[in-house]
């Protein structure tokens, strides 16, 4: 299992840990090349253009969990509903629970006036037309948020459950 190695707290943490990702107002480009990677997921992924594939880009110390959570939570989503022998690689995406919505996306925070996680890539949207920004039902699988949280990750906002973020008081 790859864990989070440490959980940020509020803006100055997450600043520190993440580096500053802003040089006048604006997207610092030094940082992006030092920080932001790309990753490549085990299994498939519905991007939110529609498109299927299996790269995205991530903050270099919070990617390999990403990949790492999703993997489990494809080999585990079937066993886990008491579904034994289902293919890994049709069983989530059966079930409408293999859409990655967006990780790194230097944007400001729609929910606060501020930068977003995402921002500094330590931040992932997963199921969005499940779960709308606003919607208070949680409608994620379980599993899933098992997987991620038991990696470090925190699901923050009740009212935007698609989102799970690498840090917490942000």
């Amino acid at each position: 299992m790859i864990s989070l190695k440490r959980i940020p707290s509020g803006y100055a943490e997450v600043v520190e840990y993440f580096g500053q990702n802003t040089l006048n107002g604006e997207l610092n480009p030094q940082w992006q090349a030092d920080n932001i990677k790309v990753f490549t997921f085990l299994y498939p992924m519905r991007f939110w253009d529609g498109t299927v594939g299996f790269r995205f880009q991530a903050h270099r110390l919070v990617g390999d969990s990403i990949v790492d959570a999703l993997a489990e939570f494809f080999e585990t989503a079937a066993p886990f509903d008491g579904v034994a022998g289902a293919n890994p690689r049709a069983y989530v995406p059966d079930h409408g629970w293999d859409h990655f919505d967006g990780c790194y996306n230097y944007r400001s925070n729609r929910n606060a006036p501020r930068l977003s996680v995402h921002a500094w890539g330590g931040a992932v949207d997963l199921n969005a037309y499940l779960n709308p920004n606003g919607q208070e039902e949680n409608k994620q699988p379980k599993r899933l948020i098992e997987v991620f949280t038991s990696r470090g990750w925190v699901w923050p906002n009740p009212k935007d459950n698609m989102h799970v973020q690498a840090c917490v008081n942000f």
